[in-house]
């Protein structure tokens, strides 16, 4: 391992190997000590080599499965929330998490991904009109594609919600996804139409929930069970 000078030294593990498993005559020219000191350095720098190839393996293998979050925000608040899945989703270190936007993401997404999570607003009782035309673009280019892989919705809603989760829910039975969870609805109580459109700050507390949707179909995947 000529990255690692000082700790590994494969000729020298050569070298006491051959003269360990060389003819039985040559060994018996060997003092007891030497055969015991060569057998120690090859199990301290075997050990060695071992764990360093380990450690550079965990770093360059890839995750198992991937996780795909799609999102619309307008007022920021879903972007919030699907963030928040996505750092509870990064606790399963076996899955790769994608955070897209809707506008950015195709069908080569979902089928390259083994889980979803979609999130939007919900706007005049409906999905968000740019997440409406994510499902329009790809829903039949993966038709029969992804069927049987897990999914979950996160809505931000002003009062209500339950609208914008139905429609997903819709799809997602076309598709023949699997729900792994009800739909995770904020809602912002934001009424009037300056607080319609003004920025929004989801809570801490509904940021928790989120992340924890995200950390649960994330060890679900990892594990296998979904």
């Amino acid at each position: 391992m000529a990255g690692h000078p000082g700790l590994v030294n494969v000729q020298r593990i050569d070298d006491v190997v051959y003269l360990l498993f060389s003819p039985a005559q040559r060994l018996h020219d060997l003092p007891s000590s030497r055969i015991s000191q060569g057998l120690k350095s090859i199990h301290m720098h075997y050990n060695t080599y071992t764990q360093i190839c380990i450690q550079e393996r965990r770093v360059k293998l890839p995750p198992v499965k991937q996780l795909l979050i799609v999102y619309h925000s307008q007022t920021g608040g879903t972007e919030q929330m699907a963030r928040a899945a996505a750092s509870g989703a990064k606790q399963a270190s076996g899955v790769g998490v994608r955070l897209e936007v809707a506008t950015a993401t195709g069908p080569d997404a979902l089928l390259d991904s083994d889980g979803y999570l979609f999130a939007c607003p919900e706007n005049l009782a409906a999905m968000s009109g740019l997440m409406k035309d994510f499902f329009d673009r790809t829903y039949y280019p993966v038709l029969d594609r992804i069927q049987g892989r897990p999914y979950a919705t996160l809505i931000c809603a002003g009062s209500d919600g339950t609208n914008a989760a139905r429609q997903i829910e819709r799809i997602a039975t076309g598709w023949r996804l699997k729900a792994i969870a009800d739909p995770l609805i904020v809602c912002t109580q934001a009424q009037a139409p300056e607080r319609i459109l003004a920025p929004k700050q989801i809570a801490a507390a509904d940021l928790a929930r989120c992340e924890e949707l995200g950390a649960t179909i994330a060890a679900g995947l990892d594990l296998g069970i979904y």
